[in-house]
């Protein structure tokens, strides 16, 4: 019996982080996507993120993981606290 796999059409809204990690990780998969973003051009904003383990996790799957801890700094301690 042959298995029939319909061409799926991907659109991703977003082009940040999460937007762009999804369509390498469906690339990488073997699943073509668009990326949809309404910004004419990406840019820095000068904000920081802090990228929890199993986010490095995925970003070494996807062969990144080398090149962000080359352009971050590795937290050694983090703590969050309210003064309330």
């Amino acid at each position: 019996m042959a298995l029939i796999v319909e061409r799926m059409k991907i659109g991703i809204i977003g082009g940040g982080i999460t937007g762009l990690t999804a369509a390498l990780a469906l690339r990488k998969s073997g699943i073509t996507s668009v990326v949809y973003e309404q910004a004419v051009e990406l840019n820095e904003i000068g904000a920081g993120i802090w990228l929890q383990p199993n986010a490095i996790k995925v970003l070494d799957w996807l062969g990144l993981k080398g090149e962000i801890q080359k352009q971050g700094i590795e937290l050694n301690k983090m703590e969050i606290t309210n003064n309330q």
